[in-house]
């Protein structure tokens, strides 16, 4: 199993190396390129999993907040119930 600051780097490679970085890094680890590119998969959405469900639910409760807006704006324009 390799180690944090294996998976980081080989995660950099994946994300932000240049052409054949990836393949050096196999090759150093003994490894396929195929894995460090689920590794990475596995490293990104571990990071990134957290702040795009934290930023999902916030645009959800923002949607919510703008159709009750324009359910009340739509009302008003028609002479429904006023609040």
């Amino acid at each position: 199993m390799p180690t944090i600051p294996q998976r980081i780097a080989s995660t950099f490679a994946v994300v932000c190396g240049r052409y054949g970085d990836v393949a050096e890094a196999a090759r150093d680890r003994g490894q396929s390129r195929r894995s460090l590119y689920r590794e990475a998969g596995r490293v990104v959405d571990a990071v990134g999993g957290g702040v795009a469900s934290a930023r999902i639910e916030a645009l959800e409760r923002e949607v919510s907040r703008l159709r009750g807006q324009r359910s009340t704006a739509s009302s008003k324009a028609w002479g429904g119930p006023s609040s």
